[in-house]
């Protein structure tokens, strides 16, 4: 279900100031965070890299809770939400490679029996509740940034909430709304609120980009959000040269990235195609049991057709 490009479409929403401990301000509400100081380790204190060292190549490596709503949408089909995660992480890919950055996805937890935390229907509250149970669960797990996708719907339209400016930090989380979301609005929903992790905020909804719609836009629309404006850029680089983000130059160890299964028909990160299994398989040009195109003449038109630009 598509996201409107109206002013009555979904809204994404999240905290400001939140080095500030204790206070955080909603767009269209407030809300008193009472966390501990000692459970809050921003960067500010702590020595930059150098920036011209965070120009080139970066990495986020991404940890996904699904929770036992949007589980419970699939019916209990893990399979179907793997798939559904790495076609939606490739699509990730597409938009942060324009800043340098690839995400990876280091680990993924779904609330099968029952959730771990309370998902209720006020977004703060359910953001709050995430980010504690993350600092006391994922807190020595190897990643940047946490994501609770959530198949339950939150009051007043909202849809997403995270901490802004925190990555690098035990606080870098979002929550998102993903009920009933194909895979072009849950991407614009992760990639919006990854980037106010990074820094980013939002930008007025005239803003132009190439792609004509912007990631951070205030109104999300139904385009794919390939883009950032260059005022998203801008705070990015603030971002960089402002704290200590060494954690985005440290590329995850590929043993602990969760890899998608070749044969799911989806064109996965590595793959040269998919076809789905050796039975279902009718195209020609790939090899289904290693989703790696075959080296015939007839097949070049095929892999150009398969690039993602």
């Amino acid at each position: 279900m598509p996201l409107q490009s109206t002013d009555e479409g979904e809204h994404a929403v999240i905290p400001h100031n939140w080095e500030e401990p204790g206070a955080v301000n909603y767009k269209h509400s407030e809300k008193q965070i009472g966390r501990k100081r000692s459970h809050l380790r921003t960067s500010r204190s702590l020595k930059s890299p150098n920036v011209n060292s965070l120009q080139g190549q970066k990495y986020i490596g991404l940890f996904l809770v699904l929770d036992n709503s949007y589980y419970k949408m699939y019916k209990g089909n893990v399979t179907r939400m793997r798939s559904f995660v790495f076609e939606v992480l490739n699509l990730l890919n597409v938009i942060y490679k324009t800043i340098d950055i690839q995400v990876s996805l280091v680990g993924m937890e779904i609330w099968s029996d029952r959730d771990k935390i309370k998902v209720v229907p006020n977004l703060g509250a359910t953001f709050t509740n995430f980010m504690r149970w993350h600092y006391s669960n994922l807190g020595q797990r190897i990643h940047n940034h946490a994501q609770l996708l959530s198949g339950a719907g939150f009051l007043h339209g909202r849809v997403g909430m995270a901490a802004a400016n925190s990555l690098c930090t035990t606080s870098s989380v979002s929550v998102i709304e993903a009920k009933r979301k194909n895979n072009v609005a849950l991407v614009a929903l992760m990639s919006h609120e990854l980037g106010h992790a990074l820094g980013m905020q939002d930008v007025p909804y005239y803003t132009k980009c190439p792609s004509g719609s912007c990631v951070m836009n205030q109104y999300l629309s139904s385009k794919f959000p390939k883009d950032f404006s260059t005022v998203s850029r801008s705070r990015f680089q603030g971002f960089l040269s402002s704290r200590n983000t060494r954690c985005l130059l440290l590329a995850p160890d590929p043993k602990n990235i969760i890899k998608p299964t070749c044969g799911n028909r989806l064109l996965d990160m590595g793959e040269g195609c998919d076809c789905g299994s050796p039975e279902e398989c009718t195209n020609l040009c790939c090899e289904p049991l290693t989703c790696r195109l075959k080296s015939q003449p007839d097949c070049r038109e095929e892999a150009s057709n398969l690039v993602i630009e």
